[in-house]
């Protein structure tokens, strides 16, 4: 077929020399083949003449590039400047605010774990004696890592960059039953009396353990007048009595036992400011009839400057608020204005004589409820026929309204059963539940004290006590408490009702606490729950099983389910999660609901993988290095492909599939490839410890496929760990790390040495037939197109032979002569007869070189300038 101009109709002189022309290069190695033949190349088409030239046979450092040309591969520049021992693995840590991300770069290392985020390096963890490359999984802001001895997790506040502290991963639950005994409750609150005057009592909001203990009347002269004091809870109540009639407030404020503090009229005055406790009467209209109501100042400030005063009415009942002005006065209803007289009368004597005034906050009902003064006043003649059982229900007593806070020496009705958990409050980590307790039936009068043991774990800073209601089989959170440590034991009185048990925290009787044992190592997540590998066996974190407020339910595992190998690798997937072992895969199926649990079946038979390592994934496509050394791509649409064959060879003499690294690596159309990496383990010589990688890239438009690098050998790095890693959002690096301690480096396009470090390239085409027996080649030249970057080509031929030296053409010429060069190509024209000898063949190898350099070497074309003789022509 003739060029362009020919196919217009342009002459051309008759020659029996032609062009083989090759101006893309997308074959690529592949040395899995007989050297006689085109690769990739069918027979049927090889048969019509439409063989491959560009397939290439062995070789280093030069990549199929995405513009399906030949070029120097790209280089490495400095990651992380600090030295790091060799590393094992990387692992992108991805962690979260409200509105941001933040990704820090971890490094497994013989002995540590590192945060290796550039620029700086912190070691995080120091591994135990015997332990393995470290396995990582990070969920939310936690990160969970394991390496068959140690069991940890770390919290990371993105916040602050802030890492907390390593603790262990899970919690050991205690193995002694809790001892619950009862002895009567010492009570320090009196008993109901009658015509009792009690004081109202007003927990302060700026210090929640005092309270307002008083009594304010509004005497015959119209000021406020208040005796009592700010107590703290559990003071000694005041006690004393009035006098036989009402003081003369001009001359005294002493009455009987009492002196009463005047406060004045109590009148709202605009725009003053007002202190806390300080007090006012406020005169409610609506309803009609609503006597006054005291006012105490909660928080204080200084009143509207309108005028006129708050709508009292809007805080009409006991314990409702109400504001005043812009500067944070509050009010607050504390009950109605009461007068000397009210309290004398209600006494049952006028004269008042010997009447009894009390602070006390609480009194005892007959029933072993503890009741609170919620309004202020003067208990009746005899008991209310009925105290109200309910928490903070209310009950009326003559003048003074009680409100129940809750049962101080009832009964039980029925028996309760206790257990406590061991807590770590920094992770909401909690273990199974204990033995439960010896059922107990509480006498009125008394309380129980229950006891039980405390944990030496170190991450144990609390413990947790549960009860059952009375009667009930579900044990309850009734309790938080410090942990006291090993060997002490923890006390805790419980007067708690049954309505003060936590029903929202149920303690964990169905295993939901287990931890992970030792030797657990690979690490999985699905379905909101955690999967590790301890052998053969799979262990699943209780996840939402969890019945706790505030735990992930990550740190207990109430799942396993047995393979029938070691388990290598998790994946999870649309279809559930894949467990890969160094046999088969498995299958993990099911919601993990009650109604469709989990559950294991085989998926591939006979699909071994030995290292966690040896596999990746892209988008929805896995890639392993099988135990077999076979390359194997689980294509969804396609099953498995083995996509490895070109260099099935080279796998299979090069690498060791338990110690070598398998990674996908997509940073941009240009530099899009799966890497598979020996990890500086050579089976077929045990003296190579430099480490190579080999590259496989899909074909851009319009052609199809993939196409395989020849190997990278980095100069100067004795390479280990290769793998792809997210460290930005969104931004991945190929990062490398070496056999020594050493920077760990990245793949650099912007570059073509390592590091500084220049390295040679070498690429070999062929074996390139060009006749078949009875035929003969004859070769004239050999052009060479490639970008004018750098030194350009060497050239060398290896005529008839698969192996051997080969002949190196050193002369060129510029293509074509009767042109001037060009400026931006350097286009080399290299003679076969330079060399003096007979460029008569078959078949050749063509080698293609570029010194050390660090410069963007790119060969665009090459052609083949010759003619095929025939020995037998008719004539």
């Amino acid at each position: 077929m003739g060029n362009a101009l020919q196919q217009a109709g342009a002459g051309a002189e008759p020659t029996n020399f032609a062009p083989l022309h090759t101006n893309r290069i997308f074959t690529g190695l592949w040395t899995n083949r007989s050297p006689l033949r085109d690769a990739a190349t069918s027979d049927y088409q090889e048969h019509y003449g439409m063989g491959r030239q560009d397939s290439i046979l062995t070789g280093y450092n030069s990549e199929i590039s995405a513009r399906l040309t030949l070029k120097r591969r790209a280089g490495s520049s400095v990651y992380n400047a600090n030295p790091i021992p060799p590393v094992k693995r990387f692992y992108s840590f991805n962690t979260f605010t409200l509105t941001d991300e933040v990704i820090r770069v971890m490094a497994d290392t013989a002995l540590t774990v590192y945060d290796a985020t550039a620029p700086n390096l912190t070691p995080i963890f120091t591994k135990s004696a015997g332990a393995k490359d470290t396995f990582f999984l990070g969920v939310g802001n936690t990160l969970y890592f394991t390496n068959g001895v140690d069991n940890k997790q770390i919290q990371y506040d993105p916040a602050t960059g802030v890492w907390g502290t390593v603790s262990p991963w899970g919690i050991a639950a205690p193995t002694t039953a809790p001892i619950a005994t009862q002895a009567p409750r010492p009570n320090p609150n009196p008993q109901w009396s009658n015509s009792m005057i009690h004081a109202a009592w007003v927990p302060r909001p700026d210090v929640p353990t005092v309270f307002w203990n008083y009594v304010v009347i509004k005497g015959s002269d119209n000021n406020l007048h208040r005796w009592g004091h700010f107590a703290v809870e559990g003071d000694a109540a005041m006690t004393g009595h009035i006098g036989s009639g009402e003081p003369n407030w001009a001359v005294s404020s002493i009455d009987g036992t009492i002196t009463w503090v005047n406060m004045g009229a109590g009148a709202w005055v605009s725009a003053l400011g007002y202190a806390l406790g300080d007090m006012v009467i406020g005169q409610i209209t609506n309803p009609a009839g609503t006597p006054d109501q005291l006012f105490v100042a909660v928080h204080g400030g200084e009143a509207n400057g309108s005028g006129t005063a708050p709508n009292w009415g809007a805080a009409s009942k006991i314990g409702m608020q109400i504001g005043d002005g812009n500067t944070g006065l509050i009010w607050q209803n504390v009950g109605r204005v009461l007068s000397w007289s009210d309290i004398a009368t209600l006494k049952g004597n006028p004269s008042g004589v010997g009447n009894n005034i009390t602070t006390a906050p609480h009194i005892v009902d007959p029933n072993g409820y503890l009741q609170t003064v919620y309004q202020l006043g003067t208990s009746g003649a005899s008991p209310p026929s009925k105290f109200e059982s309910q928490i903070y229900a209310l009950t009326a007593d003559t003048q003074v309204i009680w409100q129940n806070v809750g049962s101080y020496s009832v009964p039980s009705s029925a028996p309760v059963v206790y257990g406590y958990e061991y807590m770590d409050s920094s992770t909401a980590d909690l273990s199974n539940l204990s033995p439960k307790s010896a059922p107990i039936l509480v006498i009125q009068g008394n309380q129980v004290t229950v006891q039980g043991d405390g944990s030496g774990q170190a991450n144990v800073d609390k413990v947790v006590i549960f009860r059952t209601a009375q009667g009930g089989s579900t044990l309850l959170q009734l309790d938080i408490i410090p942990n006291p440590g090993l060997g002490i034991k923890w006390t805790y009185i419980d007067n708690k009702a049954d309505s003060e048990l936590n029903t929202e925290w149920q303690a964990q009787v169905g295993g939901e606490g287990t931890p992970l044992p030792a030797g657990a190592t690979c690490l999985g997540y699905h379905l909101g729950r955690i999967f590790a590998a301890v052998g053969n066996v799979v262990w699943i974190s209780s996840g939402p099983d969890a019945t706790v407020g505030g735990s992930s339910g990550n740190a207990g595992f109430d799942i396993q389910l047995v393979a029938q190998s070691k388990i290598t690798r998790f994946w999870a997937c649309s279809l559930g999660m894949v467990v890969f072992t160094v046999r088969d895969a498995y299958i993990i199926l099911g919601s993990a609901t009650d109604a469709d649990p989990l559950y294991m079946v085989v998926f591939i038979e006979n699909l071994p993988l030995r290292s966690y390592d040896c596999f990746t994934v892209n988008k929805t496509t896995p890639y392993m290095l099988m135990g077999n050394n076979q390359l194997v791509a689980l294509d969804p649409s396609a099953g498995i492909m083995e996509v490895g064959f070109p260099i099935a060879d080279r796998l299979l003499d090069e690498y060791d599939s338990a110690a070598s690294y398998v990674t996908y690596h997509s940073q941009s159309t240009l530099d899009t490839a799966l890497y598979v990496a020996n990890g500086a383990v050579n089976p077929s010589n045990a003296a190579d410890h430099n480490g190579q990688w080999y590259r496989m890239s899909a074909n851009n438009a319009p052609e199809q496929g993939s196409a395989w690098s020849t190997k990278a050998l980095l100069a100067g790095v004795p390479m280990g760990c290769v793998q792809s890693v997210e460290v930005t959002p969104g931004v991945y690096r190929l990062l490398i790390s070496s056999t020594a301690t050493a920077p760990i480096l990245q793949r650099d396009r912007s570059r073509n040495a390592d590091n500084g470090a220049t390295f040679s390239v070498r690429t070999v085409f062929g074996n390139i037939v060009l006749a078949q027996p009875g035929q003969l080649a004859a070769l004239s030249f050999i052009t060479l197109e490639s970008v004018r970057l750098g030194t350009r080509p060497g050239l060398a031929l290896l005529l008839g032979e698969i192996s051997g030296q080969f002949d190196v053409l050193e002369r060129t010429r510029q293509d074509p002569p009767i042109l001037p060069p060009s400026q931006t190509l350097l286009s080399d024209r290299y003679h076969f007869a330079q060399n003096q000898k007979e460029a008569w063949c078959r078949h050749f190898q063509m080698e293609i070189t570029w010194p050390s350099e660090d410069a963007y070497n790119e060969l665009l074309t090459y052609t083949i300038f010759g003619q095929s003789w025939q020995e037998m022509r008719s004539q």
